[in-house]
């Protein structure tokens, strides 16, 4: 709750500075809610520390705590908040969302000129079938120039690919020290991903699996070794790893001691198994293909859906998907993008047709004819989809293959803060529209104490940018909320001003204290619903 109270706080300041510039008494500032701990008086405003670190609040001279300048509201008075004109209560009251939203600008300003961390122009993942891997290009490649333009950043790599019109070429470094150049046309079946090309049109990705393995054959060395599906390797002979690539690196030709976590009854238990070539040998097409049997475990099926197509279709748990419809595919990611190409419409109705799904059981290969569903779920920004699902999970992750730091000039960074704030403003204000008119899932978008408690740790853990990647998404989500018509709000106060000023004169006393009721009340049973939808995400494991 501390992000959450740096953010009001802030808030607050951003009324208690605008109401001082306007010669409004301020008597009370206070960091927290409830009795005061300590503070200092200082200019007529008491500075104070209180006990419930909350929040904050400012107490203006007369006005009451709804800012609507109730009975105790003394006009009289030069330095009451309510005896000033209508313009400057507008900008008092339109002073603390201002803040919220000039907050996350200042922000990304000072990480951007500290080094934004982006993916490195090496190669994470290469999908099979695809131009790359058609062309030799692995997994732990670096991609050094497009066109002989010395690149470093994944970032910059992409975008010079998506400004050349006919064909371009790509210098390659290998961890060896060797060094190739490849030549890439520009056709127009590529794929596109948000309207452009990219280095995924060809196959190429920054992201790599990660340590999570298992096996398919129970012969091959990595089944006699006691590993199981799920289990993350974490060292190699004492060496840490990070991802499949890393494993097999560190394994080279001669094996060695791994290290993995596996859970047991939700517990982290640290095992170690050895593995040794052997006489065994992988399947010949199998892209994944190594002496120790080690497949990513984000292949192979884990949990069945009960009454799904998958258990329709005998899909087993521990089977893995070597092929979808003749394409041998990398990640459950791609999986899931295969089965998607099965609908012919995005409709509930939507006719599908049989999904050619290659697996391999016990090291050998099963095909089998799976007729996916279609389904109304959410995506993970809330937003309702019509998808076809065959009914199975996935295990494992994908990361990015490497990091690096790319810095900023203030010229380049504050309008890069600002549209990055200003995406952010724009992606909430439309989702906020979505879940009104029932576009997207309120489950998935709105989240209250616990979600964003929860929320703030995991990007705590992240990094700093990722921390400040969510206190600018709640920044904003704090000034839009603040700015809607509900009068307990300032955007109800902005409302009851801009009235004022078009007649002459206020709304009746009675009219505000009934519309202050109704949205206390609508504000009141909004935090119900949002703490019972947190509650409802954390036993329903989301």
């Amino acid at each position: 709750m501390a992000l959450v109270a740096i953010l009001i706080s802030i808030h607050e300041f951003g009324h208690f500075i605008v109401a001082k510039a306007c010669g409004v008494g301020v008597p009370v500032f206070s960091i927290g809610f409830g009795r005061r701990l300590f503070g200092v008086t200082w200019r007529g405003t008491d500075y104070r520390v209180s006990l419930l670190p909350f929040g904050g609040y400012v107490r203006m001279e007369g006005a009451d705590p709804f800012q609507d300048g109730g009975e105790g509201a003394d006009r009289s008075s030069p330095t009451s908040f309510m005896a000033k004109p209508v313009w400057q209560r507008l900008l008092i009251v339109t002073a603390g969302p201002a803040m919220n939203l000039v907050l996350p600008i200042v922000v990304f300003t000072m990480l951007f000129m500290g080094g934004q961390p982006q993916a490195a122009s090496e190669v994470g993942r290469v999908d099979f079938d695809s131009p790359a891997w058609d062309q030799g290009v692995r997994a732990g490649d670096s991609i050094t120039a497009v066109d002989g333009v010395p690149v470093a950043l994944w970032g910059d790599m992409s975008e010079r690919i998506a400004a050349v019109d006919t064909s371009f070429t790509l210098d390659f470094a290998r961890d060896d020290g060797s060094t190739y150049q490849l030549t890439f046309d520009v056709t127009d079946d590529l794929p596109i991903y948000e309207g452009q090309r990219g280095p995924w049109s060809y196959g190429l990705s920054f992201n790599q699996v990660d340590a999570t393995v298992a096996y398919d054959d129970p012969n091959s060395p990595a089944g006699v070794s006691g590993l199981q599906l799920d289990d993350q390797i974490t060292h190699v002979d004492g060496a840490e790893v990070e991802s499949y690539r890393d494993v097999l690196v560190a394994l080279g030709g001669s094996g060695g001691e791994v290290t993995y976590e596996r859970f047991v009854d939700d517990e982290p238990v640290t095992q170690t198994a050895t593995l040794t070539p052997s006489v065994w040998t992988p399947l010949s097409d199998d892209p994944y293909g190594n002496v120790y049997g080690l497949v990513p475990a984000t292949l192979f099926v884990n949990d069945i859906s009960p009454d799904s197509p998958a258990e329709r279709a005998n899909l087993l748990p521990g089977d893995r998907v070597f092929e979808v419809d003749g394409h041998p595919v990398a990640t459950f990611a791609e999986i899931v993008e295969r089965v998607r190409e099965s609908a012919t419409a995005q409709e509930m109705d939507a006719d599908t047709r049989p999904v050619g799904l290659t697996l391999v059981r016990e090291g050998r290969k099963v095909d089998v004819r799976v007729v996916p569903e279609m389904v109304e779920d959410s995506d993970v920004y809330g937003n309702y989809q019509i998808r076809p699902v065959i009914g199975f999970t996935g295990s494992g992750a994908l990361t990015p293959s490497r990091l690096e730091r790319k810095y900023y000039g203030f010229t380049e960074a504050f309008p890069k803060a600002v549209d990055t704030t200003w995406t952010t403003s724009v992606m909430i204000v439309e989702t906020v529209g979505k879940i009104f008119t029932g576009e997207a899932d309120p489950s998935k978008t709105v989240g209250g104490p616990v979600r964003i408690v929860k929320a703030a740790k995991d990007a705590a853990e992240s990094g700093l940018f990722e921390w400040a990647g969510l206190m600018a998404g709640l920044s904003v989500s704090l000034a839009i909320v603040n700015f809607l018509p509900v009068p307990v709000l300032d955007g109800g106060q902005f409302l009851f001003y801009l009235i004022e000023g078009i007649r002459g004169r206020p709304l009746s006393l009675a009219v505000r204290e009934r519309a202050q009721q109704i949205g206390v009340l609508l504000l009141v049973g909004l935090m119900f619903i949002v703490f019972v939808m947190d509650i409802n995400g954390i036993l329903g494991g989301g």
